[in-house]
């Protein structure tokens, strides 16, 4: 990282006006008021999930896509079972989402909850009914469950992902007990255990996340350097790593790489599907 800091006074301003590489999503500003460049389409389909959503929903920058796939395809290994269902992410160049205050700069994804039947067997198809206090839902006239273990190892996943940051995973407080309580009874790593019941959170101003969760990200460094910005909070496990310099999601010479490849002739900002 030395060589990146003899170019500080320039390097971030020099990204931050231009787009990115082509094939490089990134994400600009923040993910309430933020765009997305050159952003990816999540694959219909994958290792440990399907995307359920509109085609022209389904963008995010590489730090998210990358995340969700990795945790998904550790998390089939882990725990056999039906594939996660994927929500809405972002458009193709962000911006405002029917339906959504935020999902506007590719950080954001919205999945159901892996559920199970009343026996504790998982099931396919099933998601996007309210969950109660206790963890069951009705959906059509039949009681169904979260599926704890399941849902567990996924959060699991993703919070122990060493390329990307997970700054929240909205949840409601009926699912948030149930998780946390299966954790502990567990024996998890009481690390891993303090980590998710700060990042696991139901919005204060918002809808109480009981039929699905939100998942967010922080800005890569990649993103960072080219305008993203993290809002609060910064976990205070994540401080010292970025104090150091250390990049999530991209190594010296990836920096180097994005700072000196052309320019496309079109920016992709002006030229996406809206």
């Amino acid at each position: 990282m030395a060589r990146l800091a003899l170019l500080a006074p320039c390097f971030a301003a020099c990204l931050a006006t231009q787009p990115p590489p082509p094939g490089v999503a990134v994400s600009l500003g923040r993910p309430q008021a933020g765009i997305l460049r050159g952003g990816r389409a999540l694959p219909p389909r994958g290792t440990g999930f399907v995307r359920v959503r509109e085609a022209d929903h389904a963008f995010g920058s590489d730090a998210l896509l990358g995340l969700v796939e990795r945790a998904a395809a550790r998390w089939s290994r882990e725990v056999p079972g039906p594939p996660l269902r994927v929500g809405d992410l972002s458009r193709a160049s962000g911006g405002e989402l029917s339906g959504h205050e935020s999902h506007r700069s590719g950080r954001d994804v919205d999945i159901l909850y892996p559920m199970a039947d009343a026996s504790g067997t998982p099931r396919a198809g099933l998601g996007g009914f309210p969950i109660g206090l206790s963890g069951f839902g009705i959906q059509g006239g039949h009681l169904y469950r979260l599926d704890v273990v399941r849902t567990w190892a996924f959060f699991r996943a993703l919070l122990e992902d060493r390329e990307t940051d997970v700054q929240w995973i909205f949840i409601s407080h009926g699912v948030k007990a149930v998780l946390l309580e299966h954790a502990l009874r567990t024996g998890e790593d009481p690390t891993l255990v303090e980590r998710a019941a700060w990042v696991l959170h139901q919005p204060t101003n918002g809808r109480p996340h009981d039929d699905h969760f939100h998942l967010r990200a922080y800005c890569g460094a990649l993103d960072r350097a080219y305008g993203c910005v993290d809002g609060a909070p910064l976990w205070p496990w994540l401080e010292k790593s970025r104090d150091a310099g250390g990049a999530s999601g991209a190594t010296d010479e990836a920096l180097w790489a994005a700072l000196a490849a052309p320019l496309p002739t079109r920016d992709p900002v002006a030229t996406a599907p809206r």
